[in-house]
């Protein structure tokens, strides 16, 4: 079975970036407003660099784990791709890199039947074969495979947590 990553939420943590930095409160809803601005003003304003100073997030871990056959399905805006780009090649390696938006990976999911996808996003018409990684602004998802923590996610993938700590 192949895995397919989501990047922001799943293995880039921009909201604890933005927290840090701007003393951003971690949004509990998809979509949020914070000083009458989203994440893509603070991205704006930040000049970028949150595309590459943000932190990984836990789960990065995993996926060294499961880095063969692995894809990055994100969705980024044009401007935040270069810094994206130099993320992903510090924190993931080399590694192959579609740009895709929700509704294009729901169609990939579909084509490629062994396919997982590790996701965050809320938005989806249908969550089969995709592992929820539990955030505030998503836990309206119900009958989804939640993952909270990495042992919850060790356990889903049958790997030895003993690897990963």
């Amino acid at each position: 079975m192949r895995i397919a990553w989501d990047l922001d939420g799943v293995l880039r943590e921009l909201n604890i970036y933005l927290q840090k930095k701007y003393n951003i409160p971690y949004p509990k809803k998809w979509g949020w407003e914070h000083e009458g601005k989203n994440i893509f003003d603070w991205a704006k304003q930040d000049n970028y660099e949150i595309c590459f100073k943000a932190p990984p997030t836990e789960y990065v871990e995993i996926y060294r784990i499961f880095t063969k056959g692995s894809e990055i399905w994100t969705c980024q805006p044009e401007l935040w791709r270069k810094n994206t780009l130099k993320w992903i090649k510090k924190y993931l390696g080399n590694c192959k890199v579609k740009f895709l938006t929700t509704e294009e990976k729901r169609e990939e999911l579909d084509k490629n039947i062994d396919c997982l996808l590790v996701e965050d996003n809320p938005n989806f018409k249908n969550y089969d074969r995709i592992l929820l990684i539990d955030r505030p602004y998503n836990r309206r998802i119900k009958n989804v495979i939640r993952i909270k923590n990495v042992s919850d996610f060790a356990n889903i993938l049958n790997v030895n947590i003993n690897i990963i700590v």
